[in-house]
């Protein structure tokens, strides 16, 4: 079981995605709710989160931020970036953090559950990876 950390300061958009990845019928729980960065990294240290889906656009501390802290605190994550910008500067700064996924808003129900298929495998390649 993967734990997931959501962060979104939209509750329609958190509730939106946690209604989405409880139907996903991967290997997921949800463990982490947050609505802007800092209150979802307080919470990743006290439970560290297999995947982290965030928004960019969050007050206090951006969706980029929050990636940056969970990895400069040694939290190592698949960093999936939910955002309603489709600027080549948050793409930049996506590809320098080696985001693993970057969706737009709005987000469809399928295009969500293969973007979490494809960090799933990516994660049990890895789990394998270290069990060998």
């Amino acid at each position: 079981m993967y734990k997931v950390l959501i962060a979104d300061d939209e509750t329609f958009v958190r509730n939106l995605l946690e209604k989405n990845l409880r139907a996903s019928g991967l290997p997921i729980e949800i463990t982490i709710s947050a609505e802007n960065g800092q209150e979802a990294l307080e919470k990743a240290f006290l439970s560290p989160p297999d995947i982290v889906i965030t928004d960019i656009a969050m007050p206090i501390q951006n969706g980029l931020e929050l990636i940056r802290s969970l990895k400069d605190h040694g939290i190592s994550s698949k960093n999936i970036i939910i955002s309603g910008y489709d600027e080549f500067d948050y793409a930049k700064e996506a590809v320098h953090l080696e985001i693993d996924e970057y969706m737009l808003k709005p987000i469809n129900a399928v295009e969500l559950s293969e973007c979490l298929k494809r960090v799933k495998n990516s994660l049990d390649k890895e789990r394998e990876e270290k069990l060998n």
